[in-house]
């Protein structure tokens, strides 16, 4: 699915695409989510990366190197 060409599908294919995760996380407990970092950009961002350390640090970083969210606005 994260092949298609068309813009218009967009919509659809995020739809289809969370319905598969969704079937494949039942019965896990969402404090174990794990989303792959370059996979998605809409789930909440302890899935992609654990610990609240980690990503008071991730955020520092953004904040140092890219305060103006000019490659994304992720960590802002």
């Amino acid at each position: 699915m994260s092949w298609y060409t068309d813009p218009k599908q967009h919509e659809k294919i995020l739809q289809f695409d969370q319905k598969a995760q969704s079937q494949m996380r039942k019965g896990i407990e969402e404090k174990d989510f794990v989303v792959y970092t370059n996979t998605s950009r809409t789930d909440p961002l302890e899935y992609r990366y654990k610990g609240e350390d980690r990503i008071a640090k991730l955020k520092a970083l953004k904040k140092k190197w890219d305060p103006n969210g000019i490659f994304t606005k992720q960590l802002l």
